[in-house]
């Protein structure tokens, strides 16, 4: 005889193999992307993926031009979104009226600072996580299209819809500029 619990089991699985097969549609062309541009990531997108110690990733890598790209993107992102040198956030009550009290607003700023210094302590391990954050998000930007870098254009060589194809697609062009931006300006 079956419990709720048992029920409860059996829809949890059930729903975890529906998300795997879901899942799975999209695991073929990030595992494609980290072939080439971050192979430390190849072989981690499938559920129950093995990777054996001293393992070779980087056999599919013609050159380190897209991974350094990526480094170097993110390296830009987290400057700009999150920079070290100045309170990129502050901290604020949900009712505006609160700040008009001198004691609470001092108690906001003095508790921002304080987020700001343990964050940025060496122990909080801060800037190395964002940097890496930074750089698995310029992956996702960058190796959208598992683009193909020539010295004159960026050519998509996989891509879902047909104006990507075309190279009318935003992507496309915010990728060129980005591209443009890391590699100084040389197109």
């Amino acid at each position: 005889m079956a419990t709720h619990q048992d029920d409860i089991m059996q829809e949890s699985l059930h729903e975890f193999s529906e998300m795997q097969t879901w899942r799975a549609v999209f695991a073929q062309q990030w595992e494609e992307i980290a072939e080439l541009a971050d192979p430390p990531s190849r072989n981690t997108f499938y559920y129950g993926s093995f990777n054996w110690p001293g393992q070779k990733k980087t056999d599919r890598q013609v050159d380190a031009t897209a991974m350094m790209a990526c480094e170097r993107f993110g390296a830009i992102l987290d400057s700009l979104l999150t920079p070290r040198n100045m309170m990129w956030h502050n901290l604020l009550p949900d009712m505006d009226y609160l700040m008009k009290n001198r004691q609470v607003r001092l108690w906001f700023e003095n508790t921002t600072r304080q987020l700001f210094k343990y964050r940025y302590a060496p122990i909080a391990n801060f800037s190395a996580q964002n940097q890496g954050n930074t750089s698995r998000l310029a992956i996702s930007a960058l190796g959208a299209c598992l683009l193909t870098v020539t010295k004159a254009q960026i050519v998509p060589r996989v891509c879902d819809t047909s104006r990507c194809r075309s190279g009318r697609c935003s992507c496309v062009k915010t990728t060129r500029a980005s591209l443009t931006a890391i590699r100084g300006g040389i197109a």
